[in-house]
């Protein structure tokens, strides 16, 4: 497979590609690949961002939507209304990628951005913006960067406070004289409350709860597990993975993103560049295992709309050499 020839449209079409965006597998291929051919670092970008884009719609999708938008699809294939002429360049585009791609999860996700659901709201923020909303019963959710936040309109969501989160965000729940539940879907974990303040993150085939105050039930919808939070827990748990961790943690150090600060904390180099990619969208690069593995031992907090002081920071704390493009970043030994 010759991928230094490669356009955008056919990574997104690439199994290879495809699992390394959305599953992190072959990751030691494709940085060495980078290496090798820096000039595909746009092509492969652009890939990365509409493989991301496509997946974060179709999270946002109950099981029935994703049901019948998978009927809908082998339907309009079997009437080739995808190949009109008259469709704009662009429509086409999408569509040819879309019909190229297999799996239920990307061709569904291409048919909720083709037939936009009017009865459903949605909210996305781009990369390095934070949003504030205001739910129709009054609970507030602030969406983190890189993320999505989806809901029914209208009477639906007062029968069913119920949304759809891909990314990040923080929730303070109103409760409701009737002790209505809020529940929060978000990969393979369900998570039900009536009244409380807590975050959820759900990246990198992984969600991530860390309760601020009262109490949180958890449900695996894979499994059927279920347990439940206590303040100042953190509960994750891996899409490999069949049980739920827990450990006790400051909130605190998981939240300082609502106030546009990266809070620091014994974290390795490996996670800081996880936090660069979904925050600011830039390929992060690491030259040697050892070097991913090495932990940042100063406490400290960075603005987070400060990329280059960040990086400084790294570089003098690491001892090392960073170089940055428009698309990418390289971190090296010096």
């Amino acid at each position: 497979m010759d991928y230094s020839k490669y356009e955008a449209e056919d990574f997104v079409m690439d199994e290879k590609f495809r699992q390394w965006v959305l599953e992190y597998q072959h990751d030691s291929f494709w940085h060495t690949f980078l290496l090798d051919y820096p000039l595909q670092g746009e092509n492969i970008q652009q890939a990365r961002q509409l493989l991301v884009s496509l997946t974060l719609e179709q999270e946002s999708l109950p099981a029935t939507e994703v049901e019948a938008l998978r009927m809908n699809i082998h339907q309009a294939i079997n009437e080739k209304s995808f190949t009109n002429p008259y469709k704009p360049f662009y429509q086409r585009q999408w569509l040819k990628i879309a019909a190229g791609i297999s799996g239920l999860v990307l061709l569904s996700a291409f048919l909720w951005l083709y037939f936009q659901d009017t009865q459903s709201e949605t909210y996305k923020t781009s990369y390095g913006e934070i949003k504030q909303i205001e739910l129709p019963d009054g609970s507030l959710v602030i969406l983190n960067a890189n993320s999505t936040l989806a809901w029914h309109s209208g009477k639906t969501f007062h029968e069913n406070r119920e949304v759809s989160l891909y990314g990040e965000a923080f929730f303070d729940v109103q409760h409701t004289a009737d002790d209505k539940k809020f529940i929060v879907h978000t990969g393979h974990v369900q998570v039900e409350v009536l009244g409380t303040t807590f975050n959820v993150k759900r990246r990198r085939e992984q969600t991530q709860v860390v309760l601020n105050t009262g109490k949180v039930a958890l449900q695996n919808t894979d499994t059927g597990e279920k347990t439940l939070m206590q303040a100042g827990d953190l509960v994750s748990l891996a899409h490999e993975e069949a049980s739920f961790t827990f450990k006790k943690v400051n909130p605190d150090l998981y939240i300082s993103w609502k106030a546009r600060k990266l809070l620091i904390n014994n974290t390795t180099l490996k996670e800081i560049a996880s936090i660069i990619e979904d925050t600011y969208g830039y390929l992060v690069i690491i030259k040697g295992e050892s070097l991913e593995q090495r932990p940042f031992s100063v406490t400290t907090t960075v603005p987070l709309r400060d990329l280059d002081n960040l990086l400084q920071l790294i570089e003098m704390t690491f001892k090392i050499d960073i170089t940055k493009t428009k698309q990418q970043i390289i971190m090296e030994e010096k």
